[in-house]
């Protein structure tokens, strides 16, 4: 884990300010939770941190390098939106690959084959998102 500092963050989009003055410290080995109501910057401040999105002010440090320049990939930050998408034509296992495939990663599929027989569910190697489906 990397430790995380916010100094004056500043993001607008046309009529908006979505972050204004944001200044923030997460120590190496601290959790961080974010919360607030439906148009409050929660996921323009994840995307921001992530480089995703470009701050208009303001620094982003990773263990005090400053990584406002650096692109997405080079920042090795995870980032799940809340409503996410599926590749409908790919199985799951080529979903959840994708990303790290693009970044030639190593990916064995045989690893998760023994979870998905202990629990019943098709292999991600053949099933589809749908076939995932839970019901209790």
């Amino acid at each position: 884990m990397v430790s995380l500092r916010v100094e004056g963050l500043r993001k607008t989009f046309p009529g908006v300010t979505a972050l204004e003055d944001v200044n923030l410290e997460v120590k190496e080995s601290e959790y961080l939770v974010i919360l607030g109501p439906t148009g409050a910057g929660k996921t323009t401040f994840l995307r921001t941190i992530a480089g995703l999105t470009r701050q208009n002010q303001g620094h982003i440090y990773f263990d005090n390098h400053l990584v406002d320049n650096s692109p997405p990939f080079q920042r090795g930050v995870a980032y799940l939106p809340q409503n996410y998408s599926l590749f409908g034509h790919m199985t799951v296992w080529e979903n959840v690959a994708f990303g790290p495939t693009v970044q030639d990663w190593d990916l064995r599929p045989e690893r998760t084959e023994w979870w998905n027989a202990a629990e019943g569910r098709p292999s991600p190697s053949t099933g589809y998102p749908g076939s995932y489906l839970v019901t209790r």
